[in-house]
């Protein structure tokens, strides 16, 4: 009995999974689908496949499936009543005294069902933060300072956070419901592709049998494969699985592999043209094109893994690590001839966005050249050439040779449709949660007053104000996915930067990369997690590891956000050279970190590389002309007493 009731779970999740991708590709087809409409069945869909995902008692199948059921058809009612009755829902008079009984019965549900999906599907941090605001809407009367706001009673809070756009159906669920969701379904057509793999051995192939090349690959593959997940645990054990344990065995110590790919697999969240889901939301909340968001993240994209690159070159180096045998690495050339068209896709959607197409079209042109892409893959198009030309020989034969080719072909497809909305599931029940958390912030004047405590706190100094935003984004990421730690501090805190004068992209985009940091940061840090369970090490050790290769990551937003030349603003002089510098502080600062350049430093010179480091980076002529010379001095001073050295070493073995 208990396994007909799984089996039944699972086949009707697998059908609703299927309905909600072909809904979201219908809905962002036909673009006249009224938004609130959109939303409202985007959350119906995502309430139901959870509690059908996610037992409430996996040992009780039968007292579970009543429940689930019913939670199921409610949550299929919270979305289906705005649906139903939107006409008068948008007509109406925004007034208390307009709300139906159906109006209330389904807000006061949606709001614990919310909470309950989120428990189930994300993690029960966020949801505890959501329930948080929740008694915070509801509290604020009786509290005291900055934290009290004006009393509004229960209805006032459902008609605000269910009957408009501010709420539950606000802009991060919007967003969950046109990009997020398409670019997570494009990325399951890509993995039916195996592209991953394609990306796998060719960063294998570029690197692998240079010094410290399991690393270097593990670093090449997170970047390829950043630009199809957008998310850091996924990037981790997708890659982590067969990167770590080469990385182990190429010489390296456990907790290094680790934080490796944890590192490497958080930035591809803001590695281009598939950033995280969060850049979506940033698009959507600043007004500014999604593809000028990519074009910005590009450069400190490029010097994150370039100092991830170069720090486990320079760790090799150090240790003595070597490369991999020829024998266990794929030939490049017969990858890059076998599968170079795995890639069209990735390039058709930066086509797209490159004219200027909406994000949305450029996705779904994106997802029809996988679909071409996985029939080439197959070789379909030349097996159904084939078969129609035996038909005159054997009808029958012919005939079943097509029927099954097609089959595979369509249940291929069914199975890609199942597995995105179900890989997009805790990314839209995180935004749907995040939804309520804004909402609450909005309604209560909470961000206004937040934002003049940071002010206050920092004074008219900007450094303090970039610390407490960025040390809000670590300790709330601690509780929070990347996305919904981003929704809230760019609700709450950002707006404090806009004061002190900080370029409204430089300032989304340093909240953007400490909310991704915060998957690398102890004592909650989840790629650090994944990390350390694939390579059987201490996940704390993986953490700070990670922290100190990373360092530059941590550096670059404070840079930015004082000059946007980093993020290609400004004067292309200014740009050209702010990005030359940066690259070689880069290095500089890499090597101060690591301790080792020609060969090791000492403190002072540790000391000095850092600090070249940090002047090269920092965009500005004055600072690049103290930096500059100081990191030549001390390069010099390292290559010829290592030669010296090396030259006494010859000398004494003669």
């Amino acid at each position: 009995m208990e396994a007909k009731i799984k089996r039944f779970r699972h086949f009707l999740a697998g059908a609703v999974a299927i309905c909600w991708s072909s809904f979201q590709i219908y809905g962002a087809w036909y673009v006249t689908l009224d938004a609130m409409i959109l939303r409202a069945a985007h959350v119906g869909f995502a309430l139901c496949l959870v509690f059908l995902l996610n037992p409430s008692f996996k040992s009780k199948p039968r007292l579970s499936l009543a429940i689930d059921s019913l939670l199921v058809l409610l949550g299929i009612g919270v979305g289906a009543h705005i649906i139903t009755d939107f006409d008068r829902i948008i007509q109406r008079v925004i007034s208390v005294d307009e709300m139906t009984f159906g109006d209330l019965f389904f807000g006061s549900l949606a709001l614990p069902l919310i909470l309950e999906a989120t428990r189930r599907a994300v993690r029960a941090a966020l949801a505890v933060v959501g329930l948080c605001f929740c008694l915070y809407a509801l509290m604020g009367p009786y509290l005291f300072g900055a934290l009290k706001h004006s009393a509004a009673n229960l209805s006032e809070w459902i008609e605000y956070l269910y009957l408009t756009t501010e709420g539950i159906f606000g802009i991060p669920t919007g967003v969950s419901a046109t990009f997020v969701f398409l670019f997570i379904l494009f990325v399951a057509f890509l993995q039916r592709t195996d592209v991953g793999k394609f990306y796998l051995d060719v960063a294998f192939g570029l690197t692998g049998r240079s010094r410290g090349g399991a690393a270097k690959a593990a670093v090449v593959a997170s970047s390829f494969f950043g630009t199809i997940s957008g998310s850091a645990v996924a990037n981790t054990v997708a890659t982590g699985t067969f990167t770590i344990p080469l990385i182990i065995r190429g010489g390296y110590r456990p907790y290094f592999a680790g934080a490796v790919e944890a590192l490497s697999s958080t930035g591809g969240q803001i590695m281009p043209p598939i950033m995280g889901a969060a850049a979506f939301v940033m698009a959507e909340i600043t007004g500014i094109p999604y593809w000028d968001i990519c074009k910005a993240a590009a450069f400190p994209a490029i010097l994150f893994y370039g100092s991830v690159f170069v720090m486990v070159h320079l760790e090799a180096v150090r240790t003595g690590v070597m490369g991999l045998s020829k024998e266990e690495l794929p030939n490049l050339r017969e990858t890059l001839r076998k599968g170079w068209f795995l890639i069209s896709p990735i390039i058709v959607l930066v086509a797209f966005l490159a004219l200027q197409y909406t994000v949305t079209k450029a996705c779904l042109m994106a997802i029809v050249s996988t679909i071409l892409v996985f029939l080439i893959h197959r070789r379909t198009l030349d097996a159904l050439s084939r078969m129609g030309r035996d038909l005159s020989r054997g009808a029958r034969d012919g005939v079943r040779s097509i029927f099954r080719e097609v089959s595979f072909v369509l249940v291929s497809l069914g199975e890609t449709l199942d597995q995105g909305a179900k890989m997009a599931l805790t990314v839209a029940v995180a935004c749907i949660c995040a939804g309520i958390i804004v909402g609450v912030i909005t309604l209560s004047g909470l961000g206004l007053r937040f934002s003049g405590m940071i002010s206050a706190l920092a004074g008219n100094y900007v450094l303090m104000a970039l610390l407490l935003v960025a040390v809000s984004s670590i300790i709330l990421g601690m509780g929070m996915s990347t996305t919904a730690n981003y929704i809230t501090v760019a609700t709450l805190a950002v707006p404090a930067l806009y004061v002190l004068n900080v370029n409204t992209l430089s300032a989304h985009m340093f909240a953007f990369y400490f909310s991704c940091l915060s998957m690398i940061t102890p004592p909650v840090a989840l790629a650090a997690y994944a990390a350390a369970g694939i390579a059987q090490t201490s996940p704390w050790r993986v953490g700070f590891t990670a922290m100190r290769l990373g360092m530059v990551a941590f550096i670059i937003p404070f840079m930015y956000a004082y000059n946007p030349a980093l993020l290609l603003i400004g004067p292309l002089s200014s740009v050209v050279r702010a990005c030359m510098t940066a690259a070689i502080g880069v290095i500089a600062l890499s090597a101060g970190i690591m301790g080792y350049l020609y060969q090791r430093t000492t403190w002072v010179e540790r000391i000095l590389l850092g600090l070249a480091g940090l002047l090269l980076i920092k965009p500005g002529f004055t600072s690049d002309l103290i930096g500059l010379p100081i990191f030549v001095v001390v390069i010099a001073w390292q290559y010829f007493t290592s030669r010296g050295k090396n030259r006494l070493c010859r000398d004494g073995e003669k």
